[in-house]
């Protein structure tokens, strides 16, 4: 069974790391790339916002009984085969190469 309270705090804590992201997408290209500090606050709420969506994934698919993913990944692919989410919300390929293409520009 869903925990409401549980996926709430793990949307709270989603909700809190894009409100971070969306004011560090403010700053201006050249100035957050020679930035360390707002460079490492980006990736960390990144990563606090992709964390979040994991364990939400994670509690829906043991909730509901659903194969175990076999790695993050996975998770969205099980959401989506079990129509909880649609193809638009999948990773097209991983984090890591999507990042290096935005460092690029």
């Amino acid at each position: 069974m869903v925990n409401p309270e549980k996926v709430h705090g793990h949307l709270r804590n989603l909700e809190k790391a894009l409100d971070q992201l969306r004011k560090i997408a403010q700053t201006k290209q050249e100035v957050f790339l020679v930035d360390a500090i707002t460079i490492g606050a980006a990736k960390y709420y990144l990563q606090t916002a992709i964390e979040a969506c994991i364990d939400i994934g994670n509690h829906l698919i043991a909730s509901e009984g659903y194969r175990a993913p076999k790695d993050y990944r996975d998770v969205f692919n099980i959401l989506e085969e079990n129509t909880v989410i649609t193809e638009q919300y999948r990773l097209p390929f991983p984090l890591e190469r999507r990042l290096w293409r935005l460092k690029r520009g």
